[in-house]
């Protein structure tokens, strides 16, 4: 049974498909059942997908280019077979492709669950297990959690951390962690192992913790067979999430049943042990929480304010496009081409950096929102996306300020462009609608309408009246 995660800006599903072909594409199903992919940049007809008698997968490219991670392209009508788990990606979109054993396929009796990790935003259980321990126990286990956590999430020490964990506080004899690349395992900490044992895992178990999300460990409370699927070894894996609950690690323990009297992994311990991933979890959520964050003021700095951008970064939907009444100001350096022949590229460019960095400056200073760079330009609006009753007088103030940056830069510029360096900058208020004028890629908030366009002819204006604002 195919086991499929689909994931794009519009969709995060996850699908079960029994039997026989399944295609995947924008447009509407045929003779094959059809998966629809809601993502403009994905063909219509994709990709087909069946399951082959050895296990692998066929896939087929019915459309767009398709690239296997961590492989090569597949290119129209190409197919390849690919071994469950692998990920694809077309388009905007990612599908990840594994499998679910069905009933006919072995599976091993020693290996028993607990309850599954719950999702981070669901209530917290009460703890239920009756072998209670005691007040020295639970301090080392919250002191051992939190040294987790506080490690650098992504890093060496932050897994290093949770497989010394493993063996020291759960009691286990080797601990690993072990994170999914392309379509494989691979371990980044080890503790209590040496060089050929830390590669010694299950690929079995580990595929089953990340199909069925949950922990599993080997127990042998029967008295079954106690030969585990390692041979001498019990062993007890949990698993690692993303951001959108899918597995992309596990914490792995072992108990070598050759030293030890006890019958395998005990329930308590693989508790243990699925604590320690969660807070794995908790830790790389995180840590690419406050990437994204930063990420996020980085991209807001650029065209507002410091306050301004630390506002949009607790609450960005004050983007939200809206109607409402703005200044909108346009700024334009006069005789650019002329100025541009005398100076050549590099100092051209080095002469514009030197303006526009003065003139952005000014509008930053004065609660100004730069919506756009164009040419020798620059374009900025005030009363968006917050509120300011008093928008026209930061725009006046703002051009007022940009062109007393005039003096000094004439000092610096003016012999060598053999002439002095003049603005015309033009003012207008009115309502305009404004939200994002880019794309989903490139965010570009911006105004649009009549008001907008008029702020334009009026700075245009400057050059018939003979003056440097209007």
């Amino acid at each position: 049974m195919l086991f499929l995660t689909l994931a794009n800006e519009q969709q995060r599903r996850q699908i079960q498909h029994e039997r026989g072909p399944v295609e995947l594409g924008r447009g509407p199903e045929r003779e094959i059942p059809r998966i629809i992919v809601e993502d403009p940049y994905t063909s219509r007809d994709q990709i087909r997908l069946e399951e082959l008698p050895s296990g692998e997968v066929m896939v087929t490219n019915l459309g767009g280019a398709v690239s296997v991670v961590g492989g090569a392209k597949l290119e129209q009508g190409q197919a390849r077979a690919l071994a469950p788990p692998a990920r694809l990606s077309f388009g905007c979109t990612t599908l990840e492709i594994g499998m679910i054993p069905t009933d006919e396929e072995p599976q091993d009796s020693s290996l028993q669950t607990i309850s599954r990790p719950r999702p981070r935003a669901a209530k917290p259980a009460k703890l239920t297990n009756t072998e209670a321990p005691s007040v020295e126990t639970l301090t080392q286990w919250f002191a051992t959690l939190l040294s987790v956590q506080r490690a650098a999430a992504g890093s060496n020490e932050f897994y290093g951390e949770t497989a010394r964990a493993v063996v020291e506080l759960v009691g286990l004899d080797r601990g690993l962690v072990l994170l999914r690349e392309a379509s494989d395992w691979k371990v980044v900490a080890t503790s209590g192992a040496d060089e050929r044992s830390a590669q010694k895992f299950s690929r079995r178990v580990l595929n089953q913790v990340r199909a069925e999300k949950r922990t599993v460990y080997q127990n042998f409370q029967n008295g079954g067979d106690v030969q585990s699927l390692q041979g001498i070894e019990a062993v007890v894996a949990s698993p690692i999430f993303d951001d959108v609950d899918e597995v992309i690690g596990v914490v792995f323990g072992s108990r070598d049943l050759r030293t030890t009297t006890t019958r395998g992994i005990q329930p308590l311990e693989a508790q243990l042990v699925q604590l320690l991933a969660g807070a794995v979890s908790a830790g790389l959520a995180r840590v690419a929480g406050e990437a994204e964050a930063a990420r996020a003021r980085i991209h807001f700095e650029q065209f507002f304010s410091p306050e301004l951008a630390q506002a949009l970064e607790r609450d960005a939907g004050i983007l939200a496009p809206q109607e409402r009444e703005l200044t909108v100001l346009f700024a334009d350096l006069r005789g650019f081409s002329r100025i541009a022949e005398r100076l050549g590229a590099h100092a051209t460019f080095m002469l514009l950096a030197d303006i526009l960095d003065r003139l952005t400056v000014q509008i930053m200073d004065h609660g100004g929102v730069v919506i756009d760079y164009y040419g020798d330009g620059v374009a900025a609006m005030w009363n968006a996306p917050a509120n300011q009753p008093e928008h026209a007088q930061l725009a006046l103030e703002a051009a007022q300020a940009m062109l007393e940056e005039l003096p000094a830069l004439n000092v610096e510029w003016a012999e060598r462009l053999g002439g002095l360096i003049r603005l015309g900058i033009g003012l207008n208020s009115g309502v305009s609608q404004v939200g994002n004028a880019g794309s989903k890629r490139r965010m570009k908030y911006g105004p649009r309408g009549h008001a907008v366009n008029l702020a334009s002819r009026v700075e245009a204006c400057t050059k018939l009246l003979g003056v440097p604002c209007v």
